[in-house]
């Protein structure tokens, strides 16, 4: 299960202290690091409209890395995000050496190159890029293990409709803000809901 919170950036230092001091023992996961994604759609954007319309199944298609490379990506994966009700799953598949200053059509050629035939069925029939986003994600994880929470904040967005290849400039203006996501899994929910509802 996947609940996001969105919050004004203000806010960081009180969440994050919330969240270090929290009676769940929280520790840090690993270092901060800087999370890409390049989302593709259909030509009538399905994607972006079953979001919108809160369609209770649905899939995202993504490209992710990390760090802050906007050249040849030496680690990249193809995720395949899938939504049922509030229910959540990746089908991911490692990539290695997308080269982003090529053009779309070679960048999406390289990607189906490296994708078993099921696959490239699915990304082939989400052709489009239509945005890149970036954002600085902090990961902790509570001393049960059971319930993980990060913090994006430094959120980025790209348009990406009607370019020959990927843009990382101008950056589309949006409020300040920063997104408090939980993720566990289903059989913890009775036990960590009572930590959200703290």
């Amino acid at each position: 299960f996947e609940s996001k919170f969105v919050s004004e950036l203000a806010n960081l230092d009180s969440i994050t202290r919330w969240i270090r001091g929290h009676r769940a023992g929280f520790r840090v996961l690993h270092p901060v690091r800087q999370v890409n994604n390049i989302y593709f759609d259909t030509f009538d954007y399905r994607s972006y409209g079953e979001n919108l319309a809160g369609i209770s199944r649905r899939l995202k298609t993504r490209l992710r890395w990390y760090g802050h490379s906007e050249n040849v990506l030496q680690a990249s994966a193809l995720e395949f995000k899938h939504r049922q009700n509030k229910q959540g799953w990746k089908v991911t598949y490692p990539l290695d050496g997308i080269d982003l200053s090529n053009n779309w059509p070679e960048i999406t050629g390289s990607i189906s190159q490296q994708l078993p035939p099921e696959g490239r069925v699915i990304f082939q029939a989400f052709p489009m890029p239509t945005l890149i986003n970036r954002y600085s994600r902090a990961y902790f994880l509570s001393s049960d293990g059971r319930l993980r929470v990060t913090i994006d904040e430094n959120i980025c967005v790209f348009d990406q409709r009607n370019t020959a290849r990927p843009k990382f400039s101008p950056k589309i203006n949006l409020p300040e803000y920063l997104i408090v996501e939980f993720k566990f899994h289903q059989d913890d929910f009775q036990s960590v809901d009572r930590v959200i509802r703290d």
